[in-house]
């Protein structure tokens, strides 16, 4: 018989893990204070290494359920929902980057007077 796994369970103990400032989030930060990479550029390459882990941490959740180690199974279950999380906040840190990028392209543009 497979086991029960207890979503409510799971769910609380992965609340209490988050992720913390990374050293990543410190380069994007530099390097809109003049770094050599642009932000964008950044961001695209951490949201394809965050979909790598993810992939990766799910096929090990996955085999920890199959062979019933509950403990490393929540654990795993855990780690994507966390990686899952700074994924997202990836996404939408890349989605506000680009609306106020484009927000301030039109003033800028040559040729045109500000209102």
């Amino acid at each position: 018989m497979a086991p029960c796994w207890d979503l409510g369970a799971l769910l609380s103990v992965c609340q209490d893990t988050g992720p913390g400032p990374t050293a990543s989030a410190r380069r994007r930060t530099d390097a809109g204070r003049g770094g050599a990479q642009p932000v964008a550029m950044i961001l695209h390459d951490e949201i394809a290494a965050l979909r790598t882990r993810i992939a990766k941490r799910e096929t090990e959740r996955d085999a920890m359920r199959a062979t019933g180690r509950q403990e490393k199974y929540l654990a795993a279950f855990c780690d994507v929902e966390t990686l899952e999380l700074q994924l997202e906040r990836l996404r939408q840190e890349g989605l506000r980057t680009t609306l106020k990028n484009h927000a301030r392209a039109p003033a800028s543009a040559p040729g045109r007077t500000r209102p």
